[in-house]
């Protein structure tokens, strides 16, 4: 039972593991909207998965943005800009009136979400 982990070991992997979850959920949960979405703006499906294509995207390349701007500035500014940014590419998400607008924004808040995992490497 020595190398047993205990709560205190696991609790935060646990935390950030459901705080990850919940931030990235936005992304990948688009699709069950996408009937709905493609009433409304008039765009085939296969435009529409665009939508999570290029977030996932943005999310795996801004760790080629957000990295440097950490370890020059700190994480903890950086983290606070991304969240902004991705608050606000949410809420500009709820209010788009039209397909590119939309896109522009899931990207833009995907490009603020990935910073999370500056978070994470404390943890290791």
């Amino acid at each position: 039972m020595g190398n047993m982990y205990g709560v205190s070991q696991l609790a935060p992997y646990s935390c950030a593991y459901v705080v990850y979850s919940i931030l990235t959920w936005p992304q990948a949960g688009l699709a069950t909207g996408f009937g709905s979405l493609a009433a409304e703006f008039h765009t085939p499906f296969s435009t529409l998965a665009d939508l999570i294509s290029y977030s996932v995207l943005a999310m795996g390349l801004a760790n080629i943005f957000w990295m440097p701007l950490a370890l020059t500035f700190g994480k903890r500014p950086i983290v606070i800009i991304s969240v902004a940014m991705f608050l606000g590419g949410i809420i500009w998400s709820a209010v788009a009136k039209d397909y590119n607008s939309l896109f522009a924004s899931r990207v833009f808040a995907s490009l603020g979400i990935n910073s999370f995992s500056l978070q994470l490497m404390d943890l290791g």
